[in-house]
């Protein structure tokens, strides 16, 4: 279960650059359509949140 975690929480935090850098590649090129910014922006707003939660989570078992 603990390897499954892992495995999730890399994946997220690849999402959430790969979003960035998909952004910013747009932002000299613009080669992305309106839809497919709005579901990057998206998903990179919820790899980031969870990226947010998964280090305070840390922080707090460090507490501990």
């Amino acid at each position: 279960m603990f390897t499954i975690s892992l495995i999730l929480k890399i994946i997220s935090l690849f999402i959430a650059v790969l979003c960035l850098i998909l952004i910013e590649i747009d932002k000299e090129r613009h080669i992305l359509n309106t839809k497919m910014k709005t579901i990057i922006a998206i998903l990179g707003i919820l790899a980031f949140i969870y990226s947010l939660y998964m280090l305070w989570k840390i922080i707090t078992l460090i507490r501990k």
